[in-house]
């Protein structure tokens, strides 16, 4: 069912571009199709492999809380909680701050471009079983706005909260100071990080007592694997095929690299490439987690800040091809899977299979 959201959107990608008329009604669209989805996703309980934790610790949140789950996502369902015992309103809420939070913004933030609503739909949806890290990519794209408007102050409290929902969220601090860097400074730093990638896990290892604060009766320092057992070759192949159309795009005009927005969202992207050496080497099921940030929520954006600059029609033709064959590469992934929802530790780079057992 979740593909039928992917196919309406792709129709309509090719309206965006060259029908003026669609670009008048693109807002309510876009509102049904995020509020068809939120009623589609939160209406239901088998969200992904992990429905049944989640369920448990509703049902449980009163009397003990899961090991695990971060503090802040804890709070969050405890309060909702009290309100009501009813799992399917707690599921309603929860899937409408997040869709919302994560579509809606990217969509408003992108300059309303139906390019990014449609990737997400084609991506994120797959993944909206995780609960935690889908509020923390919400806050992630609430904090922002903060970046762009240089407030620290409410950059560092919507991490802390983005923390307590998921550790992931702290790999995004440091992009706060990021923002605005050459993209000479920004190779090299990428460049340093790669070639010190070997010490950097170590230095990761160790942070492992600060994670457990936020994520209370679990020891994570098993989530540092030590790296994936997978096929380089293909995961690498296919982060090269998706990088060189960004960089292609990102160098198109001048109006393009002279933007500073698109220069912080093409640096995030491209950071997804550091995320995979790293994963790949050293922490993979933290790494393919992050690839959410990077590798699909950031690269949505960056294409749709793309859509506004293009005027030739070839190049609008090209984006179009490109965005298509990200989904397509997404959609060969998920069939691997059975077209099961929500596999975090896979992603299109990652050729990661972690036995879980299916609810």
């Amino acid at each position: 069912m979740i593909e039928i959201f992917t196919i309406i959107s792709g129709i309509f990608v090719p309206l965006s571009f060259f029908n003026l008329e669609f670009k008048k009604k693109e807002l309510i669209i876009v509102l049904i199709l995020i509020f068809g989805i939120i009623f589609f996703d939160g209406l239901r309980w088998e969200m992904g492999t992990d429905w049944f934790n989640y369920l448990k610790n509703f049902q449980d949140i009163n009397i003990r809380w899961t090991p695990g789950f971060e503090f802040g996502f804890q709070i969050y369902t405890q309060f909702i909680s009290l309100l009501t015992e009813n799992y399917s309103i707690y599921l309603f809420i929860t899937s409408f701050l997040f869709y919302i939070g994560i579509f809606y913004n990217s969509y408003k933030i992108s300059g309303n471009s139906f390019i990014t609503l449609f990737l997400l739909f084609a991506t994120i949806t797959w993944y909206s079983g995780g609960q935690r890290q889908m509020l923390a990519c919400a806050i992630f794209l609430f904090s922002i706005k903060y970046i762009i408007n240089r407030n620290l102050t409410l950059f560092l409290i919507l991490s802390f909260l983005g923390l307590s929902f998921h550790i992931t969220f702290i790999v995004l601090i440091p992009f706060y100071f990021i923002y605005g860097m050459s993209n000479r400074k920004f190779y090299l730093t990428i460049l340093l990080l790669i070639v010190l990638s070997h010490f950097i896990y170590p230095i990761i290892e160790q942070f492992a007592n600060f994670f457990n604060f936020f994520n209370p009766g679990k020891d994570l320092t098993e989530r540092f694997d030590g790296g994936l057992e997978t096929s380089a070759i293909f995961g690498f192949g296919r982060k090269i095929v998706t990088t060189i159309p960004v960089i292609y795009f990102y160098h198109l005009k001048p109006d393009i690299k002279n933007n500073i927005k698109i220069r912080f969202f093409y640096h995030l992207s491209l950071f997804s490439i550091f995320i995979y050496i790293l994963g790949f080497n050293y922490i993979g099921i933290l790494a393919s987690r992050l690839d959410i940030y990077f590798g699909i929520i950031s690269l949505a954006i960056f294409l749709g800040l793309i859509q506004s600059k293009l005027k030739v029609k070839q190049h609008k033709i090209f984006l179009i091809i490109f965005c298509f064959f990200l989904a397509i590469l997404h959609y060969s992934r998920l069939a691997d899977w059975g077209m099961s929802l929500y596999h975090p530790y896979s992603s299109i780079f990652y050729n990661y299979y972690l036995n879980r057992v299916l609810f």
